[in-house]
């Protein structure tokens, strides 16, 4: 097991950029365009039938359009066909707008989870990979499996639905730093502004499996 040194905004050491410059954008892009085809074929298929159903099909239309394009934005269309080279391309590409100071990595198996700042700022994102590079990820795979709260430090349990890894977040408010020993595995150590927490990959998590917090044998995932 290794543990790292707090990792403050101040001592980050900024990431290169992308220079994938021509795949900038085309998250928005391409269900911007699938929407505007279902439109089309929506207007096309209303205009072919007789003018007393037109009102009729085109309220149905305009309300499964809408729920089609709310779909569409959540789903990661991109994954079966699109790898990037670093994990740092593959959560840009879902965050083309926000420009991050540092992107940090906690590296699993078949998954990785990515933090990254912006001034005070995180965003957390966890990854699919292969042997072909990271895939799209988006926050709808992810899910919050445990939580729980020790003497004031809070221990969350993500799960990674497609691959069923969990990574675990341990967040202590104020200027407490908490002492975390896994099992196995790096502990990456991060400080924001009235916050001090860690994080570490834990792999497929079996209910009862237990770290150390403070010095206290606490269960990562409780076993009832």
């Amino acid at each position: 097991m290794k543990k790292t040194g707090i990792m403050k905004l101040g001592e980050m050491v900024p990431q290169k950029r992308n220079k994938r410059k021509g795949q900038n954008g085309m998250f928005g892009l391409v269900r911007l365009l699938l929407c505007a085809v279902l439109w089309g074929m929506g207007c096309f298929v209303v205009r072919k039938k007789e003018r007393k159903k037109r009102r009729q099909m085109c309220f149905g239309f305009v309300l499964g359009a809408i729920c089609l394009s709310v779909i569409i934005a959540f789903l990661p269309l991109e994954r079966p066909f699109l790898r990037f080279s670093t994990p740092q391309a593959a959560f840009r590409y879902t965050n083309t707008w926000t420009r991050y100071d540092d992107i940090q990595i906690i590296p699993g198996t078949e998954s990785d989870y990515v933090m990254a700042f912006r001034g005070n700022e995180g965003n957390c994102l966890i990854l699919p990979k292969d042997a072909k590079g990271w895939g799209v990820g988006m926050g709808i795979d992810t899910t919050l499996v445990s939580f729980s709260s020790y003497d004031g430090v809070n221990v969350n349990v993500y799960r990674y639905r497609p691959t069923s890894e969990c990574y675990v977040e341990i967040v202590a408010l104020g200027e407490e730093i908490p002492d975390v020993v896994p099992s196995d595995g790096e502990v990456r150590m991060f400080s924001l502004p009235g916050a001090n927490f860690c994080l570490f990959y834990a792999g497929r998590l079996q209910p009862g499996t237990t770290m150390h917090l403070n010095g206290q044998e606490i269960p990562i995932l409780s076993s009832e």
